[in-house]
């Protein structure tokens, strides 16, 4: 058996006798879990995979192209930040 958790974890119970007798000795008085040999757990089953819903592109978000549209923001509007204005700038 080998201790999972605590000071000596990795080791086994044998070797642990050996270099800390008291620590076996705490062990049965503290935390006597940790001497119980461990269950073997059962074999987890693969997760399942789930398929993504059909995409028609219904409700993708659709670039605008329309280079040429009269609407031009400013710097602030475009964005979001106050850039200094310059002293002749009309706007």
């Amino acid at each position: 058996m080998r201790f999972r958790t605590g000071k000596y974890a990795g080791m086994t119970l044998e070797h642990v006798k050996k270099i800390a007798p008291w620590y076996i000795q705490w062990v049965r008085e503290n935390r006597p879990e940790m001497l119980k040999d461990r269950s073997p757990s059962r074999p987890k089953a693969p997760p399942k995979r789930i398929e993504p819903p059909e995409d028609d592109g219904k409700y993708r978000i659709q670039p605008n192209l329309d280079f040429e549209s009269e609407y031009k923001p400013s710097a602030e509007q475009a964005f979001g930040m106050n850039f200094p204005r310059k002293e002749n700038d009309d706007g």
